[in-house]
């Protein structure tokens, strides 16, 4: 335990390292700070509010909609919608509402969001103005509505040439298969979390590999090696303790950053909405999941991703010797591959590059997008791949990073 204690110490006191989780904690607190104060709420004469006033504002407008959205509350939601719409006193000339307006439309916007999502024309259209069209009488069938729109996009041909059969019957299981009536309530707490955790996952994993480098490279470039070896600690438990250390840290690290900045959030925007399936927020969404559901899967596959990168840099740093190249092999590690996925329009190259680390750190994308794996006839998420695939991943890095430093000969 005390060289275990010292390992973690040893990478803690290190200026590269206390200089990147000094950074950690201000992208964290300004990614908090930014996201509180970018919620804003409008009162009734047309003025702004922010912060954690503006977010007990919006609570308290949003409560006398919370339920189950049947279509007797469409159809309430599109009469109280046209009735501002046709109002003078609330139309702008370009035709969108002015502010007063808009301040007695924001308790049931989200409402109104999700009704131009399901009356779209077609899956690729949207328009903003489709719920002030809409009368109430076209709130039968509201839940039929998204089955008609999937239904006409899986049956074009362009969806066709990149998706097989398999992956188009997966898409329109997976996204129709949601429990109605929606539930709704407030849950604007958990969607700038989520948002906000896209960059911090990313950030954090960043930190945990800048640290990690020099795990195996300090006593190589501190000319400490002749002594760390010729010690029975040394040899015999030495390198065991160092993996060790640097998995705790790793996960200290990342929990440390998601939690603290996902608690921060939660005080300022409240925890309300935990239940609200996320296809109130995507409506292209192919998982059935509830928001706190898609918080936890999303932050559980990031830190599998970030004990993958970490036992890539401890197997980089104890092969290479050197936290430099570590650091740098990383970075690559992770960037190459984001940066070409990017850049390539072939699904199934992007399927592929997805499998590397990247994929796991910004998982909040699979929410959204379609990336699907199938062997034979069979179809996988990206959640059932990614996670068993990066655990083995690290698996494999611990016992060639224990080979790798206990041939080392100083």
């Amino acid at each position: 335990m005390t060289v275990l204690k010292f390992e973690m110490k040893k990478m803690l006191r290190s200026k590269t390292s206390m200089a990147a989780i000094g950074f950690l904690i201000l992208l964290t607190a300004g990614l908090c700070i930014g996201y509180i104060l970018g919620g804003y709420y409008v009162q009734e004469d047309g003025s702004k509010i922010s912060g954690i006033k503006a977010a007990a504002r919006m609570r308290e407008a949003r409560e006398p909609w919370k339920g189950m959205i049947t279509e007797k509350v469409v159809a309430k939601v599109i009469e109280e919608n046209k009735r501002l719409c046709t109002d003078p006193a609330y139309r702008g000339k370009d035709g969108w509402l002015t502010e007063e307006g808009y301040s007695r439309q924001q308790g049931f916007y989200d409402l109104r969001s999700l009704i131009n999502d399901t009356y779209r024309e077609s899956f690729s259209d949207y328009d903003y103005f489709t719920c002030d069209r809409l009368s109430p009488d076209d709130a039968a069938g509201f839940y039929g509505r998204k089955e008609a729109v999937f239904d006409e996009w899986l049956g074009r041909e362009e969806v066709a040439q990149n998706f097989s059969e398999e992956k188009r019957a997966y898409i329109r299981e997976h996204a129709l298969n949601v429990e109605t009536p929606y539930y709704y309530e407030y849950y604007d707490g958990w969607k700038k979390v989520k948002e906000m955790n896209l960059t911090l996952v990313f950030g954090a994993v960043i930190v945990v590999c800048i640290v990690l480098a020099g795990n195996f490279s300090a006593e190589c470039q501190t000319k400490a090696d002749a002594i760390y070896f010729s010690t029975r600690l040394g040899k015999k438990t030495g390198n065991k303790m160092k993996i060790a250390a640097g998995f705790i840290l790793a996960t200290v690290i990342y929990w440390g950053a998601m939690l603290s900045g996902s608690g921060v959030l939660f005080l300022a925007y409240g925890t309300s909405g935990g239940k609200v399936p996320v296809q109130l927020e995507f409506f292209k969404g192919l998982y059935s999941l509830t928001q706190a559901q898609a918080w936890f899967l999303v932050l559980l596959l990031g830190y599998i991703g970030c004990m993958s990168m970490g036992g890539l840099t401890m197997l980089m740093s104890s092969k290479f010797r050197s936290s430099f190249a570590a650091i740098i092999l990383s970075f690559l590690i992770i960037m190459v591959p984001a940066i070409a996925s990017q850049s390539v329009y072939s699904s199934l190259w992007k399927d592929v590059l997805s499998l590397f680390p990247h994929g796991a750190i910004m998982g909040y994308d699979y929410l959204t997008t379609y990336v699907l794996y199938q062997v034979g006839s069979r179809v996988y998420s990206p959640f059932e791949v990614l996670m068993p695939l990066h655990m083995l991943v690290t698996l494999v890095t611990i016992p060639f990073t224990y080979c790798c430093f206990q041939k080392y000969k100083a």
